[in-house]
């Protein structure tokens, strides 16, 4: 039934539409924002808010006005009093004040505790600017009773919360990192490494706690019965203490533990201390440690000791459950678990020449001083070989020891032994081939790779000092080849197959041979280059096609007549580029389709001199630039599709001047408009007569819903959203966009953009993210 009704709800277009909409606009400003207590009551999506962030001047706080302006639904809350201190006024003299405000603030949730999902990092602080003394986060002792109540007393204000992150900024007293009064109805407690748990403290009565996150216990072992028995992960760092029986929730799933200041061979971990229902261990620590037999439980599925074990292996010391293994030993004597399939494993002694792994094992990172045919899975599909492994890919009994099953395979850093003829036999499923900085042997013409490969990437390869004559060719099936930075030879005519599959080649800042007429096959779309001072000019691939791309690392001018073949050129992030010399981008060629700029260009748009790059589509200024875009010095005919502005951009992006372009990408907080000199009110394709929220729908989501015209109820937009829409000849009013991408979290370009062009958001995520269960 409820089947039925949603999707008779969503296949309604004019509701569909409506429903999108308010995703959209939730999605926008999903991200925390930061506000004072006037500008989050002037803020016109405050009922899409989910996270914020607020800072109370303590002369305009009150918990009743707190009440009224946060929005009830919101997720997450961080509040801090933003104390200004100098040398003749502290924290002292404002005593009287936190006595009275700190206590009160508890009694502004109540009207709307049970709207709160969660509450993330529900917590008063106390910040400041003031360098000396280290006040941050920090209230005087003797303003409360004990340190405890230096807190909200969050189990009777939000009984609701279940997630709860305490982060205190700045420096804390040791006598003050102590967490507060968390509510039983938490589920999900991230602390902070800077806090102490005292002694006293039990979490036990969270019975609905299931992952607790970065507790720091140095002076502080885990007591019997004080986790609760709903614990299913818990993290723990500088950890001092044997793991012992009865301490750890019967229910725990999974265990990551820091051990600190363990005496030399001790083993950490009590045999029998572990829950049955563990599945993940992950032990680290930066000393040897003694492991007894019927350790680990018998369902544990993944394990990884990160220090060296010193351990007296037996017969079915592991689990028999394990599938995920990464560990350090001396050696290895014994039968590794069959269900395997992923092993990371470091050997200080040979590994047997008969030793057999398991059948099942798919994925193997192994370092060891020697390695057979034998030791290696017969169903392997991605081998690495460790920092130190550089065996002969032929072993002692002559044969391969690359598996047919083989699909990838990485040789390590200091692997530099000849290709055999027969090192690749029969491996007809390879596809990809890495090879380290140690390797720079010779490609004989009998070396020749697996017709099936795809990708090859060296690192200071020179083929040994000798050319790529016509004698060698890469497989058939090559797409992608990067030759790294030290490369230099001859490239034969026939050294790269004709069968049109090869798209991308890669040469590095040491090649300067002449690129031989038709050496280079006509389905190559990127030939990459890093010399800027190459010398010579070649017969065009196929000028419509292929993509020339420059890599510069250095500050150099442009003269040499390759420099009219370059379709592409990008200032590595890692080059130096010192006072560019006079004339550097004067020189770019007009054959320009791709240009990305140095990190710390800032220059007027007139000296990179665009006019005449009609063929540029793509156009990248980095961090650092912040300069107007005006229209006479860009392109003339602009045919930019991709423009990507930096995170220092904050100026006014014309639209109308960037006719073709598809895809904005934004880091920084430009004011986007359609077009120049506008103050006019929205001009529609759609009737006049159809209500504000009918026109925010159709600018929103970009269709118009069929409903019956209604009585006029046309509204002032505000004067911030005033701007004319105009029209192409195809009588679309963005040109060509089609995409404006942003992080979820630049929240200030977001809040000022124009809600008519949030139909083509696409909000990205960070690209690293904090640790997860």
């Amino acid at each position: 039934m409820k089947s039925k009704l949603f999707f008779k709800v969503y296949h309604n277009v004019y509701l569909r539409a409506i429903i999108f909409k308010y995703i959209k606009l939730f999605n926008i400003f999903n991200a925390k924002r930061e506000f004072s207590l006037e500008s989050i009551n002037s803020f016109k999506y405050k009922e899409y808010l989910n996270h914020i962030k607020i800072n109370l001047e303590d002369s305009k706080f009150s918990p009743q006005i707190l009440e009224k302006s946060i929005p009830r639904n919101i997720e997450s809350l961080e509040i801090f009093f933003n104390l200004q201190l100098t040398p003749t006024f502290t924290l002292q003299d404002m005593l009287p004040t936190l006595q009275y405000t700190l206590p009160e603030f508890q009694n502004a949730f109540p009207a709307f505790q049970n709207s709160f999902p969660t509450i993330y990092n529900a917590l008063i602080g106390l910040q400041n600017d003031f360098p000396t003394p280290q006040y941050a986060f920090q209230t005087p002792q003797n303003a409360f009773q004990t340190p405890q109540n230096a807190f909200p007393t969050f189990q009777n204000a939000l009984p609701t919360l279940q997630n709860v992150s305490p982060t205190p900024l700045g420096q804390v007293q040791p006598n003050l990192r102590v967490i507060p009064n968390i509510p039983e109805s938490i589920k999900i407690l991230k602390i902070e490494n800077f806090y102490d748990i005292p002694n006293q403290y039990e979490f036990s009565n969270l019975n609905q706690l299931k992952n607790l996150h970065t507790l720091e216990a140095k002076f502080l072992p885990i007591l019997p019965n004080s986790l609760p028995e709903s614990l299913t992960s818990l993290f723990i760092t500088k950890y001092s203490y044997v793991i012992q029986k009865g301490t750890l929730p019967k229910n725990l799933k999974n265990l990551y533990v820091t051990f600190d200041s363990l005496k030399e061979h001790e083993c950490p971990i009590e045999k029998g201390s572990l829950p049955d229902t563990l599945e993940v261990l992950k032990i680290m620590g930066s000393f040897n440690f003694l492991v007894e037999k019927g350790t680990f439980p018998n369902n544990l599925q993944q394990l990884e000791i990160v220090p060296k074990c010193t351990v007296q292996l037996y017969e079915d010391f592991f689990p028999p459950s394990l599938t995920r293994l990464s560990i350090q030993l001396s050696e290895l004597n014994i039968q590794l678990p069959n269900k395997l399939n992923f092993l990371s494993l470091f050997l200080d002694k040979n590994l047997d020449k008969d030793y057999t792994f398991a059948p099942s094992l798919e994925f193997l990172i192994i370092d060891t001083k020697s390695i057979t045919h034998k030791n290696i899975p017969s169903n392997l599909s991605c081998l690495i070989f460790g920092y130190s492994l550089r065996p002969s890919l032929i072993d002692t009994f002559g044969i391969s020891i690359l598996p047919k099953t083989i699909t990838s395979i990485d040789f390590g850093y200091f692997f530099n032994k000849p290709l055999e003829p027969k090192a690749f036999e029969g491996c007809n499923n390879l596809r990809s081939i890495r090879f380290g900085l140690s390797f720079n042997q010779r490609l004989y013409p009998t070396n020749v790779f697996p017709e099936s490969v795809t990708s090859i990437i060296f690192k200071n390869f020179d083929n040994g000092g000798f050319p790529l004559d016509d004698d060698f060719t890469f497989p058939k099936a090559l797409k992608y080849i990067d030759f790294g930075i030290m490369f230099d030879q001859m490239i034969g005519i026939n050294t790269f197959s004709k069968s049109g599959n090869l798209k991308s080649i890669i040469l590095g800042s040491a090649f300067k041979q002449k690129i031989l007429d038709n050496s280079i096959p006509a389905s190559v779309t990127l030939l990459e280059l890093s010399n800027s001072k190459y010398e010579y000019s070649f017969k065009p691939i196929d000028p419509n096609n292929t993509n020339v791309k420059l890599n510069i690392f250095k500050n150099v001018i442009l003269k040499s007549p390759f420099k009219e073949m370059i379709t592409s050129i990008e200032y590595s992030p890692n080059g130096y580029f010192p006072n560019l010399s006079e004339g550097h981008y004067q020189s770019f060629p007009t054959t320009l389709k791709h240009l990305k700029l140095p990190f710390d260009f800032n220059d007027p748009i007139e000296k990179i001199s665009l006019t005449d790059k009609c063929q540029l589509e793509y156009l990248e200024f980095d961090f650092s630039f912040n300069q107007p875009l005006f229209r006479d010095y860009l392109p003339m005919e602009n045919s930019i599709k991709t423009l990507v502005l930096g995170e220092d951009f904050d100026q006014i992006l014309v639209l109308e001047y960037f006719k073709k372009l598809e895809t904005l990408k934004v880091y920084g907080k430009p004011k986007l408009i359609l077009k120049a000199n506008t103050t006019t009110l929205y001009s529609t394709p759609i009737k006049k007569n159809k209500d504000h929220d009918i026109l925010m729908n159709y600018l929103i989501t970009g269709k118009e819903p069929s409903i019956k015209d209604e009585e006029d109820t046309d509204k002032d937009l505000g004067d911030e959203e005033k701007e004319d829409i105009c029209e192409n000849q195809d009588g679309n009013i963005f040109y060509n966009l089609k995409l404006i991408e942003t992080p979820v979290d630049n929240t200030k370009f977001l809040d000022s953009l124009n809600p008519i062009f949030f139909r083509f958001l696409k909000l990205t995520k960070k690209p690293f993210k904090l640790f997860a269960f």
